[in-house]
């Protein structure tokens, strides 16, 4: 019986904890409802921040491309969408890592610790090319500076 009231005990918890994040989350303005866009579309990201060597070592997989070769993670969407990512920093990550975007979310951007992930949403308004990076300094992530946002014009 202990047992039993010890459980649902824990349950009860850790289900208000988890609101209460999230409520704390959607009031400091980490998570946004997605808002209506003027182009009526949402593109939906996920971007995982991992440690070496995990396939998905720096922003999906970015470690193992090459720095002076093209963009890695590449996010495509059009002026008007709404663009919503998801940021997480894979658990058997032993450090904290960033996330910013030119323009759209630029330093400091946020810091996930491991195990965490935060969700971000914006409507895309400018057209371009907007670097993605790690707003953090330590020895892989220069290995994160080399993503890139494209917004198209139509």
């Amino acid at each position: 019986m202990q047992k039993t009231t010890r459980l649902i005990i824990v349950v009860l918890v850790v289900t208000v904890l988890a609101i209460g994040t999230v409520a704390l989350l959607f009031y400091e303005g980490i998570i946004k409802p997605p808002t209506q866009s003027s182009s009526g579309k949402t593109d939906y990201f996920t971007i995982i921040e991992e440690d070496p060597p995990g396939a998905l070592a720096g922003m999906n997989g970015s470690y193992y491309k090459n720095a002076a070769g093209p963009p890695w993670p590449v996010l495509q969407v059009h002026v008007g969408d709404t663009v919503v990512i998801t940021v997480m920093n894979n658990k058997s990550s032993f450090e904290p890592h960033g996330f910013g975007i030119d323009y759209y979310l630029p330093s400091p951007g946020l810091t996930l610790s491991p195990g965490q992930s935060h969700t971000i949403t914006f409507v895309a308004t400018e057209a371009g090319s907007f670097r993605i990076y790690c707003t953090i300094e330590c020895s892989i992530h220069p290995l994160m500076q080399n993503g890139e946002l494209i917004v198209s014009a139509s």
